[in-house]
């Protein structure tokens, strides 16, 4: 089949992209399973401490706009704070979420500041580890295919090599052939051809 270079980066960028939004999506499911156990472990214990930091944020509020200082704001700045501590649950929920991703797929933070116990963090391992492999290897993969495409002399030949290497290009369709378009001129060429 003739084909040019450029239509073959394409298809092969265009398969790169289904294929990686599909491990995406599955690694974006792993990740809430991960969340899910770091909220069942962390945010019971902070309810306590959320609940009064609400109820004196309340207060708090209260009491500096029945006093006129609602509007200064080094008092107001401490309703920030007072919210803020109400949040701190969920941010640690999600600190300790970045945490296990980074260690788990490059080695960073001890295993003892995630947060998560040893079989918890084996789970998390478990479910994370083929995925972040099939995506590397996704990348891997696809710089090979564009390599083939770079070394050959021809789109017809890097298409026959895309082939004999395994690519199911049964998807493939090759753009029509752009032929010149022929225009008919308002003024008659001799004009520049220097004849008339």
């Amino acid at each position: 089949m003739k084909a040019t270079k450029t239509e073959l980066y394409g298809y092969i960028e265009g398969k790169k992209a289904i294929e990686m939004g599909k491990i995406n999506a599955e690694i974006s499911q792993v990740r809430q399973q991960i969340k899910t156990m770091l909220e069942e472990k962390l945010l019971p214990p902070y309810q306590d401490i959320a609940r009064l930091a609400n109820k004196l944020h309340e207060k708090y509020s209260e009491y500096i706009q029945n006093h006129g200082q609602y509007d200064n704001w080094t008092y107001r700045n401490y309703v920030g704070h007072l919210e803020r501590i109400a949040s701190v649950g969920k941010t640690l929920v999600d600190d300790s979420l970045s945490k296990v991703f980074k260690h788990i797929e490059h080695g960073h933070y001890s295993e003892k500041s995630l947060l998560l116990s040893a079989e918890q963090l084996k789970e998390a391992k478990c479910l994370l580890e083929p995925l972040l492999k099939k995506r590397d290897d996704l990348q891997t993969l696809s710089e090979e295919l564009e390599a083939a495409v770079k070394g050959s002399t021809s789109g017809k030949q890097a298409y026959t090599n895309l082939v004999a290497l395994g690519l199911d290009m049964s998807g493939f369709e090759k753009s029509e052939a752009r032929l010149p378009v022929v225009q008919k001129l308002s003024v008659d060429a001799c004009l520049i051809n220097g004849g008339c």
